[in-house]
C-alpha cells in the first residue's frame, strides 16, 4: 500500500530554512555596509564584530518581518491553505478573514451594534433630509450592500455574521422617518443576481460590473419617481466593450493572507463603445477626455500583487471631494454624492446617465460640513451613499 506523503512539514521546514538563509543574507550585507561605510577603515572582522555587537545589544534590529513581510504572508497563506483553514484571525478582530465556502474572502460584523449607535445615525440622517426639504432639494439614501451582507449559507457554520441585522434596522428606520430609500441588496434579490458576481473574490469591494448596475438602477429610480431625464440606454450592458486584466488585483482581504491563500482577480473594466466627454477634478489635479481617458487610471495597474491597488484606478482612488462635469449632459442636473470607497467603481458609471454635474464629498477623509457644499453649489438631489460601516459616516459637521 502507496504511503500517503504529508508535505506540511515539508514546506515548515523549508520556510524555516530560507529564514535563516534570509537572515544570514541580511547581516552578510550589513556587514558589507559597515565596512564599505567606513572607508575601509576597519578590517572586515572588525566591522563583523561591530554588527554584531549592535544587534546583540538591540541597537540595530535585523527586522526580518518588515524586510521579508510580504514573503512571509504569502507562505503562511499557502500553509493556511494547504490544511483547509477557512478563518484567518487577526489581532485586530475587524481584519479576520473568512474564506467562504465559494472561495470569496470577506470579513464579517462580530457582534450588533449598539442602538443608541444606530439612533444617533438614523437621527443625523433625518435631520439632514428635512435640512434639504426646507431647501426644496431631494434626498436619497442609496443603501449599499456589503459583501458581507451575503448568502450565511456561505460562511463557516461556527461563524455568526450580524450585518444583516443593523441593514434591515436602518432600512426600517429611515422608511418610518420617511427618507427614501434605494435598497441596492433588495433590488439584487428582486432580479435574482448573483451576490458575488458583483464583488472582487479577494476584496470587499464590487466590480465594474457591479457599478454599471447599480449606477443603472439609480437612474431608473431618479427617471420614475423624480422625473428626471436620463439617457436610458447608455447603461445597456451591449453599449460596453470589456477591458481585462487577467490575475492583476490583490484586494485588501488577499493581502492579509497573501496570493496562494485564495488565488487572485482579473480587474475587468467595462468600458463605453460611445463617444463621452467629461471634465474630472480631484485635488488640483484636472482630468479630460473620454471615459477612459478621464475617470480611469492605468498607474494603479503597476507594482507587485502587495504594492498595487487596481481598485484605485477608478477615479484614481479616494478623495475629500470630486468633481465630474459631462460634456455632454442630456439634463441640467447637479447631483451632490456623499459617499466611501464603494463610490470609485459607482460614479464613473453613474456620470453616463446624463446629469451635468457630479460632485462627491467623502466624509471619512473630509471634515468640511456637507452643509458648505449643498450651500456653496446648490445641487437638484444630496444622494448618500453608503452601507452599514457606521463609523464612516460623520456628515454632518459644523463649519
Amino acid at each position: 500500500m502507496k504511503r500517503k506523503i504529508n508535505f506540511l512539514p515539508i514546506i515548515f521546514c523549508v520556510f524555516i530554512l530560507l529564514h535563516f538563509i534570509s537572515a544570514g543574507l541580511f547581516f552578510c550585507k550589513e556587514v558589507a555596509i559597515d565596512y564599505i561605510g567606513g572607508n575601509n577603515k576597519r578590517s572586515v572582522l572588525e566591522a563583523f564584530k561591530n554588527e554584531s555587537v549592535q544587534i546583540l545589544t538591540k541597537n540595530k534590529d535585523l527586522n526580518l518581518y518588515e524586510t521579508h513581510k510580504e514573503f512571509y504572508i504569502t507562505i503562511y497563506g499557502l500553509i493556511q491553505n494547504a490544511v483547509g483553514n477557512n478563518i484567518i484571525n487577526d489581532a485586530d478582530v475587524s481584519n479576520d478573514v473568512i474564506k467562504l465556502k465559494n472561495g470569496h474572502l470577506t470579513g464579517y460584523s462580530h457582534s450588533d451594534l449598539p442602538e443608541d449607535k444606530i439612533l444617533k445615525y438614523t437621527n443625523d440622517v433625518s435631520v439632514f433630509y428635512n435640512y434639504l426639504k426646507e431647501k426644496g432639494i431631494d434626498f436619497l439614501f442609496v443603501q449599499i450592500p456589503s459583501k458581507s451582507n451575503g448568502d450565511l449559507n456561505q460562511f463557516p457554520t461556527i461563524i455568526s455574521n450580524h450585518s444583516n441585522k443593523t441593514y434591515a434596522q436602518l432600512a426600517y428606520i429611515f422608511e418610518k422617518n420617511g427618507v427614501d430609500i434605494l435598497d441596492l441588496k433588495e433590488k439584487i434579490d428582486e432580479q435574482k443576481l448573483d451576490f458575488y458576481s458583483l464583488y472582487y473574490k479577494t476584496d470587499h469591494h464590487w466590480n465594474s460590473y457591479a457599478g454599471r448596475w447599480a449606477a443603472n438602477e439609480i437612474g431608473k429610480k431618479l427617471s420614475s419617481e423624480y422625473n428626471y431625464v436620463i439617457n436610458s440606454t447608455n447603461l445597456n450592458s451591449e453599449n460596453f466593450v470589456l477591458e481585462k486584466h487577467s490575475n492583476n488585483f490583490l484586494g485588501s482581504w488577499g493581502k492579509r493572507v497573501g496570493p496562494l491563500y485564495a488565488g487572485v482577480d482579473d480587474f475587468d473594466i467595462l468600458i463605453p463603445n460611445y463617444n463621452t466627454s467629461f471634465d474630472y477634478q480631484y485635488d488640483d489635479n484636472i482630468k479630460t477626455g473620454s471615459f477612459r481617458e478621464a475617470l480611469i487610471d492605468d498607474s494603479y495597474f503597476s507594482g507587485n500583487y502587495y504594492h498595487r491597488f487596481s481598485y484605485d484606478a477608478f477615479l484614481s482612488g479616494n478623495h475629500s471631494f470630486i468633481t465630474i462635469h459631462n460634456n455632454n449632459p442630456v439634463n441640467d442636473k447637479k447631483i451632490l454624492c456623499i459617499v466611501n470607497s464603494y463610490s470609485c467603481a459607482l460614479l464613473p458609471y453613474m456620470a453616463l446617465s446624463g446629469y451635468k454635474d457630479i460632485y462627491a464629498i467623502d466624509p471619512r477623509i473630509n471634515n468640511t460640513s456637507v452643509k458648505y457644499y449643498v450651500e456653496k453649489y446648490n445641487p437638484d438631489m444630496v444622494i448618500f451613499m453608503m452601507n452599514s460601516d457606521l463609523d464612516a459616516v460623520q456628515f454632518i459637521k459644523q463649519q
